[in-house]
């Protein structure tokens, strides 16, 4: 099975590293998808990690670049973690990617809790 893990405006860090790490010793592929061509990035704030997000990508050129690897990958599995779920649920939702078997949203609250919608 291969998931395809879609980060959210921090892109990757050590949560994503130990998803990434924990699949892989399942026996899972794992391909990442993150607004900063694979750097791990520092922010101090979230406003600081959505300002470099819209600079350096922005919701539609995100969504394409998950649509262009979903094309080319052909994941069995997608992850999407708050911008990375809105990219994710566009993605599910084009029907045309029958081998898409089941996807995970995890979309932050601003009560600081998170709530999560799998399909």
């Amino acid at each position: 099975m291969t998931f395809l893990i879609i980060t959210d405006i921090f892109g990757l860090c050590d949560a994503t590293d130990k998803l990434q790490n924990h699949l892989k010793s399942q026996g899972a592929k794992v391909i990442t998808l993150d607004p900063y061509q694979g750097q791990c990035l520092d922010f101090v704030d979230a406003e600081a990690a959505y300002l470099a997000f819209i600079k350096d990508m922005g919701h539609e050129a995100f969504y394409q670049a998950g649509l262009n690897l979903v094309k080319k990958t052909l994941p069995t599995r997608v992850l999407g973690f708050s911008a990375g779920a809105s990219v994710a649920w566009r993605l599910v939702a084009n029907h045309t990617f029958k081998f898409v078997r089941s996807s995970g949203l995890f979309l932050p609250f601003t009560d600081s809790s998170s709530q999560s919608v799998t399909a």
